[in-house]
């Protein structure tokens, strides 16, 4: 009797619990073969990833810890990512209802006009307008800005827009800090697991990873 419980310790020792079994089965390489996107992806076995991708105008990396779940990966980047950010420099008061905003040399170009993010009193829509000449913003009569945020190009900065006081006009002037742009700041980012693929979206578009045998290839 002793023998057989002994053995029967050492097979439930060796169990293997399920969540470790899902994540022998989904670790490896994936990449992506769809037209005009380059994309793949390392699932470490020891529960780290690395990612890179390369669509359109955007190039972004991650790396980090990875996760498995009731058919979804799960992607924490690591270590913590520095998002970019617009610091508002200035505001100085203009006539009401004049808006201009000026952006700092980033030190890179930035390509489009610069377009800001507005919000209006008497909750009407937010728009995004494009600065003229000498960063002025046309603005229609009655409409009151009550807070901006400059648009960056292809990235998305996710911040709050700064207030303006709507007493006053405004001449803003932003600086550009990118920090770690390029860098995903993934925080429990989902990745659908569809058969021998992991399926994920990024900037409006469905991306297919498929697992390949060599992730090196």
């Amino acid at each position: 009797m002793r023998l057989a419980l002994a053995a029967l310790a050492l097979l439930a020792g060796s169990v293997v619990p399920a969540a470790a079994q899902d994540r022998a089965v989904i670790a490896g390489g994936y990449r992506s073969d769809q037209m005009e996107v380059g994309a793949a992806l390392l699932l470490a076995p020891d529960g780290r990833f690395r990612y890179v991708l390369d669509y359109g105008a955007v190039s972004e990396t991650a790396e980090g810890r990875w996760t498995v779940e009731n058919g979804t990966v799960r992607l924490v980047s690591e270590p913590k990512v520095k998002p970019p950010r617009f610091v508002m420099v200035k505001d100085e008061p203009a006539p009401k209802g004049e808006l201009t905003v000026m952006l700092a040399d980033p030190g890179f170009d930035w390509g489009d006009p610069i377009e800001v993010l507005l919000n209006f009193a008497g909750n009407l829509p937010p728009q995004i307008r494009t600065v003229g000449e000498q960063g002025r913003v046309e603005l229609d009569a009655g409409m009151q800005p009550i807070s901006v945020l400059p648009v960056m190009p292809v990235y998305e900065v996710k911040q709050d827009p700064y207030v303006l006081s709507p007493d006053t006009g405004h001449r803003v002037l932003f600086r550009f800090e990118a920090n770690d742009l390029g860098r995903a700041d993934f925080q429990g980012e989902p990745l659908r697991i569809d058969g021998k693929a992991l399926v994920i979206n990024r900037y409006d578009t469905e991306i297919r990873l498929n697992r390949v045998d060599d992730p090196t290839e």
